[in-house]
């Protein structure tokens, strides 16, 4: 069986930081980005397997679950969300960080 492969942005601040990567996949011609990578940077909670499905329903984020293919390594289910939900996530946390 087949597993769709991940892709990684990896952006570099240029200065003392890490640099921020973040993996993505493609389904069907359509982006999903790992909630492991996304919802750390907006504070959220992980579940006991390290994954993020509470608190995206928690957040009403629609989410769906697959095995991928991280550069010949198996993992998963973990939680995929596409682009609007991460633009989502962010705007949740400016408010939380607002309030």
């Amino acid at each position: 069986m087949t597993y769709p492969r991940i892709k990684t942005l990896t952006i570099d601040s240029h200065d003392e930081e890490p640099p921020l990567k973040w993996r993505m996949i493609d389904l069907g011609g359509r982006a999903y980005y790992l909630a492991l990578d996304i919802c750390p940077l907006y504070g959220l909670d992980a579940d006991s397997d390290g994954d993020f499905r509470t608190a995206l329903i928690a957040e009403g984020i629609d989410f769906i679950e697959s095995r991928v293919d991280n550069l010949g390594e198996i993992i998963g289910p973990v939680s995929l969300i596409t682009q609007g939900d991460h633009e989502r996530l962010a705007a949740s946390a400016v408010k939380r960080l607002a309030a």
